[in-house]
């Protein structure tokens, strides 16, 4: 059996196949429809001659011909060439590889090396969605659904959108900046859920409320969210940031009924029911800086090298090759790159997820001098206002996946939008999809959940263990934009032992710090 290893050596074996069984215009149409109309789509350069063209093949291992015809169809697109001669070079092009398959060396000739094909893509079956990290039993959903609402209560809703989002912020007498259409949805939906209890979980002698009832006029009684936060914490049991969450929708939704009865400066202080309410968020978020949802840390990703892991995985997954040999569709190498993009950049920044969905070329991402960066002024990111402008650099580990994204990629997903990253319909990212995309590369890799903001707490949490000193640290939360309290209370997830054993090496371990022991002069003893 020959050794087949370049097209070169089984054009000259096919060549002398049918230089005893087929006419000489066989063998002319065989080099043209190799040399003219295909092996541009393989880089040659232009204008070579037929026998120039024919040493070309040498430079082409057989693995990678196996997707010629699709590369002959691409060429044929860029050249102005009658139908009849594309079908004619198409047949004779097929021809050479239909033989070629039939022969014993193919299957070795064509096997790719390790290196040059996607590792195998689903490594796990599931997404990360069905990984629950806690014993607590799932509970009916009670949340008003988008089709329950009525037409009057859209108009309660339209009202109070343009009150919280509107730009004219001096007639809102708590005098706050207009919120983002992201942060109106999370009210909204915080809402949706009190309606939803009073439509399906009143207790007697209270009575469920008809859809066609329900308006946020209802909301505006104490008594209600009284009994309402109560049955969010003894029968729901939901987590104190959860209430919390729950009341400040519904502390909005009174700012909006009342707001023509305060005077502006005075920030709704003579409003009974914002005060209650603001007293009960109090309580919650006191709560819920010592109480934390006990969770199986088993489940969850929790180191550093790991993350890093996922992206050396990521990369592979970018390559244009299956491991069969057969050529990716576009599209799937296209969606191997965003997601290796996106993944590089949560965990090389450590920053919220907010700053990839809205990235947009030449605004927020930047191209200075050959180097790439996000570039935010302070109302583009949430900590902004606190931190002003700022330019995050990206590593260069990420440029030639980034470049050719831009250039060539994007464009397989077809965006109907002007932001850098995409759904695969076309549509900009949303927060569930940017959320879906991370958890499930990481669940694929590891077969643990990991949600984009926990890469923040396992940055930190690796630095302090590592020793990093005040100054590494305090330049770190300059980077993360939050203050070095937030750093050490919120985002440090050291165990208690990890945080005092640099301490305990200290008075136990340490010769440098034991202090020498005092001269003491000897003692004189009275004469008996």
């Amino acid at each position: 059996m020959s050794e087949v290893f370049t097209v070169f050596d089984a054009h000259q074996l096919y060549y002398r196949q049918i230089e005893l069984t087929r006419p000489s215009s066989m063998r002319y149409a065989l080099n043209t429809a190799v040399v003219r109309y295909t092996l541009p789509g393989y880089g040659i350069p232009p204008g070579l001659k037929i026998a120039d063209g024919i040493n070309f093949l040498k430079n082409i291992p057989m693995h990678q011909f196996v997707d010629a015809l699709n590369i002959q169809q691409k060429v044929f697109e860029s050249v102005d060439l009658e139908p009849q001669q594309r079908r004619s070079y198409r047949y004779v092009l097929n021809g050479f590889l239909q033989w070629c398959a039939d022969q014993e060396w193919w299957t070795n000739a064509t096997r790719a090396k390790s290196g040059e094909y996607a590792p195998r893509l689903r490594v796990r079956k599931g997404t990360a969605c069905k990984v629950r990290l806690t014993n607590k039993k799932t509970q009916p959903a009670y949340k008003l659904l988008e089709h329950e609402i009525s037409d009057s209560l859209k108009l309660e809703f339209e009202g109070l959108h343009s009150f919280l989002t509107s730009a004219d912020w001096e007639n809102r007498p708590d005098r706050d900046d207009a919120i983002r259409e992201l942060s109106f949805k999370t009210y909204k939906d915080g809402i949706c859920y009190a309606l939803g209890w009073l439509h399906r979980h009143q207790t007697p002698p209270f009575q469920n409320v008809p859809l066609e009832q329900l308006s946020l006029s209802l909301l505006d009684d104490i008594k209600v969210i009284h009994r309402y936060a109560n049955w969010l914490e003894t029968i729901r049991k939901v987590l104190p940031n959860t209430k919390l969450s729950r009341l400040c929708a519904l502390l909005n939704v009174c700012k909006y009924l009342h707001h023509q009865e305060c005077d502006p400066d005075d920030h709704y202080r003579d409003v009974t029911i914002v005060k209650e309410i603001r007293k009960l968020t109090k309580k919650a978020a006191k709560r819920g800086e010592t109480e934390r949802q006990k969770v199986d840390m088993s489940k969850k990703l929790q180191t550093r090298g790991n993350l890093f892991h996922v992206l050396q995985q990521l990369e592979k997954e970018c390559r244009l090759r299956y491991n069969n040999s057969k050529v990716r569709e576009e599209h799937t190498v296209a969606w191997s790159v965003q997601r290796y993009l996106i993944a590089g950049l949560l965990i090389f920044l450590t920053d919220r997820q907010r700053t990839i969905r809205e990235l947009k070329l030449d605004e927020t991402l930047v191209k200075i001098e050959d180097k790439w960066f996000i570039d935010q002024d302070a109302k583009q990111y949430k900590t902004g206002s606190t931190y002003g402008e700022r330019r995050l650099p990206i590593p260069e580990i990420l440029y030639p996946a980034l470049e050719a994204w831009l250039t060539k990629w994007r464009d397989c997903l077809k965006p109907s939008h002007d932001f850098v990253f995409t759904k695969a319909n076309g549509k900009a990212l949303d927060k569930t999809a940017t959320l879906s995309i991370f958890e499930n590369a990481v669940f694929r890799v590891t077969g643990k959940k990991l949600n984009p903001h926990e890469v923040r707490h396992i940055t930190i949490s690796h630095f302090k263990k590592a020793g990093a000193s005040d100054a590494e640290m305090a330049a770190l939360a300059f980077l993360m934009a939050h203050s070095r309290r937030a750093q050490d209370e919120d985002y440090d997830r050291r165990s208690k032992q990890e945080r005092i054993e640099p301490v305990l090496k200290l008075m136990f371990h340490s010769e440098v710090i034991k202090p020498a022991l005092p001269m003491l002069e000897p003692i004189k003893l009275d004469e008996v």
